[in-house]
């Protein structure tokens, strides 16, 4: 049996990215795919997981990098999670090395019961409540 569950998505691009700004875009899209994936089972992530994958003609020997990261409260918002992925890219990538390969987990995974409110910050339910709806269009519609 498995200790801790995750839900997570990966995509293997049709080039080399060598851009930070391409690479970004990809990263936040499976961010945010992950985030709806989150909030469709109920779920909410104590973590993220983020694992690079180089090119075979990376000018080094480095095969890529995956780290992850605790988040201080459990949460849903694909902003969140999106900055917290981002953070873990910058600190690790070379920022020469070719990006061929990106998987972006959730982790720490815990039931959706509602949001930690913070008595020095305004609560943050309408973003939540706007990645909600649009979840239900996507589910209606289609992405």
């Amino acid at each position: 049996m498995p200790k801790d569950k995750s839900l997570g998505n990966s995509q293997v691009l049709p080039h080399d990215y060598t851009r930070a700004e391409e690479i970004e875009v990809v990263i936040r899209e499976i961010g945010s795919q992950v985030a709806s994936r989150l909030r469709a089972h109920d779920k909410q992530a104590g973590g993220v997981y983020l694992s690079i994958g180089y090119s075979l003609s990376t000018p080094t020997e480095e095969t890529g990098f995956a780290h992850s990261l605790k988040l201080s409260d459990s949460t849903v918002d694909s902003n969140l999670i999106n900055e917290q992925l981002l953070y873990l890219f910058y600190t690790y990538w070379d920022g020469v090395s070719p990006v061929r390969r990106i998987s972006v987990a959730a982790t720490r995974l815990a039931d959706r019961y509602g949001e930690q409110l913070d008595l020095f910050n305004p609560p943050k339910y309408d973003m939540v409540k706007l990645e909600d709806t649009v979840d239900a269009i996507r589910k209606r519609f289609g992405k």
